[in-house]
């Protein structure tokens, strides 16, 4: 069963002019994009890559498990959504996204089971 999705969540306008998103290549913006509607309402989400080939990119012949290590890493490297690994799990968590991004009251949230990325972010 999958985790809840955050409704009516979109992204600003800001990010058309993001030197984050412009170091990204091709490959992995697409994949940073498709990612974003499957975290949950805290921004966080499995980071397996057969996880993410099989639920959020199945039928994009060039997202592949051989490259999507390889991708979410450069998006961890040049964005803040962080990809990290917790009890030899891997994980994503977008570090900002309560503070920049989740617009709920934080009663409706509901319990945040996942881990959160280790490291303070800036």
């Amino acid at each position: 069963m999958a985790a809840p999705q955050a409704k009516g969540r979109m992204l600003t306008r800001d990010i058309a002019d993001s030197c984050k998103i412009a170091a990204l290549s091709p490959e992995a913006a697409v994949l940073f994009f498709m990612i974003i509607p499957h975290l949950n309402s805290y921004g966080k989400l499995n980071g397996g890559p057969g996880y993410i080939k099989d639920c959020i990119c199945p039928r994009i012949p060039y997202l592949t498990l051989n490259n999507i290590p390889i991708l979410l890493q450069e998006i961890s490297d040049n964005t803040n959504l962080k990809w990290f690994e917790e009890n030899d799990r891997p994980w994503l968590h977008a570090v900002k996204f309560l503070t920049d991004h989740q617009k709920l009251d934080s009663s409706k949230l509901g319990a945040d089971k996942l881990p959160n990325y280790p490291c303070s972010y800036d």
